[in-house]
């Protein structure tokens, strides 16, 4: 069994993990050199953004052996603009980066809440303004929040959130009990919810059903004093409108780490407000458990793949 690996990341290397499973390897960070390997191979592991137009013709063309794809990453909107062969198995990277987009979740959240945008401010022009800023202080203690796509990363966010006291509600396309929440309901249920929370957040991937899907009408249905955290895709958000509503006090901020366009160019107007914080798609980073998790997923799932047993965190596309 042949496996095309893409080089992606420094330190991401599944091969010295699988010497013993005697399997053919090969890799390249080169598109058109990995392009053409993956149509050679019966397996690729690959990172949703190098899933490009070229690969996804490369390994539809006739004569292309492949029938395996492992993304490392999360997400996997490539795959479904571009298509995947028919009869080719996928499975994504969710359990991979999980653990640390839900700390980073947090930390976007509490930082807009706590004012930390504010508190840099008043750091840089050595200013004390206890009494102004105290009124405008948020908490989790007892608040709502909503988690928009209720995965594996939504499951490890409302875990975290547990320990701040906050009332957590997933929404899900099936409303399924999970322990790390405390109601989990359909996205019917968001319309009427939106007006409760103190906190949306997004953690929906990129796809034909889900483009914009936090919008303006939604936006609008949020309380002055609500927050948006996106740890899910840029384009599942009209920027737009968020951006409208950051800068009139529509509400009160937001925790950003995705956005439709990047890196961000230095022009996006978001780089202009006061009440965001922002990150370069950085999330998922910053453990070392991220690539031990990476390791072992492709390492189960090419023994899973060559065994005939069910992989795990399996793609359905809609």
């Amino acid at each position: 069994m042949r496996v095309a690996v893409h080089r992606w990341i420094p330190g991401f290397d599944p091969i010295p993990h699988c010497a013993d499973l005697g399997l053919e390897f090969s890799g390249s960070g080169d598109p058109a050199e990995f392009a053409a390997l993956a149509a050679e191979s019966d397996v690729l592991i690959v990172n949703g953004p190098n899933y490009t137009k070229l690969l996804a013709e490369k390994i539809a063309a006739p004569g292309s052996r492949l029938r395996f794809i492992q993304f490392i990453s999360a997400g996997y909107e490539n795959a479904e603009y571009f298509g995947v062969p028919e009869g080719v198995v996928v499975s994504n990277g969710s359990l991979i980066w999980a653990p640390s987009v839900a700390e980073h979740a947090v930390a976007l959240l509490l930082s807009v809440l706590r004012l930390v945008p504010t508190l840099e401010r008043m750091r840089a022009a050595a200013r004390w303004d206890r009494i102004a800023l105290l009124p405008h202080l948020g908490s989790l203690e007892d608040a709502r929040v909503a988690i928009l796509g209720y995965g594996t990363i939504g499951q490890e966010i409302s875990k975290r959130l547990q320990g701040f006291g906050a009332e957590v509600i997933g929404i899900a396309r099936s409303a399924k009990p999970c322990p790390y929440a405390d109601r989990i309901a359909p996205l019917s249920d968001l319309p009427s919810l939106l007006p409760t929370l103190k906190a949306l957040i997004n953690v929906v991937p990129a796809g034909p059903t889900t483009l914009k899907m936090v919008d303006a009408a939604m936006l609008a249905q949020l309380r002055t004093d609500a927050v948006l955290v996106n740890v899910g895709r840029g384009a599942t958000v009209d920027e737009a409108a968020l951006y409208t509503h950051l800068k009139e006090g529509r509400i009160a901020g937001a925790g950003l780490d995705v956005f439709e366009t990047e890196p961000m160019p230095p022009d996006h107007p978001f780089w202009t407000l006061d009440n965001v914080v922002l990150s370069p798609h950085c999330a998922g980073f910053g453990s070392p458990g991220s690539l031990r998790r990476a390791h072992q997923l492709c390492r189960d799932n090419l023994i899973n793949f060559r065994d005939g047993k069910p992989l795990l965190s399996p793609v359905v596309f809609s």
